[in-house]
């Protein structure tokens, strides 16, 4: 007879450098129905999908805390790329004038993702953020909320290059390189984000079974078993 589980929300203040609003959501799931086991790093899943906001609503802690909690529990079908493997979404405001150029909103993120990866680091934070590494070999993906009203706008911009082993193949030369682009940005409807995050979550069972403890080495690399064309 299988075992009743009691899963309960949770929505967490995650660490912020610059002071604005972040907060990240999440099941945890309970053994018995009067068990309130607190949050901690032991229960909370370490493979998080990224998402920031721009509007200038992001600038105000419950928006952001209540965005967290509404994607979170609105885009459940993201599970079906990377089975059932525990996920988070963690939410960040990052409020910028209205008149910012997308690609402008884009490089701010972006410069704020990399400064709260190695803040987290030195801090030996236990919200990590974590690769979510492609078959493409670009190693991280976030998306960028542009615009909330008239009409919600964002971009799923893939960014950290890692170079792919050289063979010859499919009548190629090894010297048949290019240089990757620091980043790829692409456009998308609010109806398209469930499948979004679903390709974000395409390797999560993959981060779990190869990532050894979720944490960055000495070389600022990710400690990542070799699997494949995957490699430290």
């Amino acid at each position: 007879m299988a075992r009743r589980c009691y899963p309960r929300r949770i929505v967490e203040k995650t660490p912020s450098r610059n002071g604005k609003p972040s907060f990240t959501a999440w099941t945890l799931t309970d053994k018995k129905p009067d068990t309130q086991t607190p949050p901690d790093e032991t229960n909370r899943p370490k493979f998080s999908l990224q998402i920031y906001d721009t509007t200038a609503a992001a600038d105000d802690a419950e928006h952001v805390s209540a965005l967290a909690k509404e994607i979170f529990e609105t885009t459940g079908d993201r599970h079906k790329m990377g089975r059932e493997s525990p996920d988070r979404v963690e939410v960040h405001g990052l409020p910028l004038p209205e008149d910012t150029p997308d690609a402008g909103r884009i490089q701010k993120c972006l410069q704020h993702y990399e400064d709260e990866v190695k803040a987290r680091h030195e801090a030996r934070s236990d919200f990590l953020m974590h690769p979510t590494f492609d078959r493409f070999h670009w190693w991280r993906r976030i998306i960028v909320i542009t615009r909330s009203e008239p009409v919600w706008e964002a971009y799923e911009v893939r960014f950290d290059k890692q170079p792919r082993p050289e063979t010859p193949r499919d009548g190629h030369d090894e010297e048949d390189t290019f240089d990757p682009p620091d980043w790829q940005a692409r456009p998308f409807a609010r109806e398209e984000l469930t499948d979004k995050l679903a390709n974000m979550r395409g390797h999560s069972e993959r981060f779990t079974h190869y990532v050894t403890d979720g944490r960055l080495n000495e070389l600022w690399n990710w400690d990542i078993v070799e699997w494949g064309s995957y490699r430290k």
